[in-house]
């Protein structure tokens, strides 16, 4: 017996599994029975209409924002290849400052 508890009577109590963790919910019946006054029926609408408007202002920042996302993405497509393009021509001086400068060591070695 683990946790169970055994009452003077003989009968045993307890020991069931409890019942937590379950999601509740009121019926589409009771919905209006929830608000109990005129004042709390009207205020609920603006709060409603409140919540309502910032949830569409959110929507169409996020809209915005993904919109920028992809312009910013572009752009930074655009500046990776500018970069690529960049190095890839540092590297071609590289190599003919490399070539000038044997040419030059040769020349000065052939008059000198």
């Amino acid at each position: 017996m683990h946790g169970d508890l055994i009452e003077m009577s003989g009968t045993m109590s307890g020991g069931g599994k409890p019942k937590s963790g379950r999601m509740s919910f009121l019926p589409s019946s009771h919905a209006d029975e929830v608000m109990m006054s005129d004042e709390n029926k009207i205020y609920t609408k603006e709060d409603l209409d409140m919540v309502t408007k910032q949830l569409y202002e959110l929507r169409e920042r996020k809209s915005m924002l993904k919109n920028q996302e992809s312009s910013l993405q572009r752009s930074l497509k655009g500046f990776d290849e500018a970069l690529d393009l960049a190095v890839n021509s540092i590297r071609l001086l590289e190599e003919d400052i490399d070539g000038c400068t044997k040419t030059v060591k040769l020349l000065e070695d052939q008059i000198g």
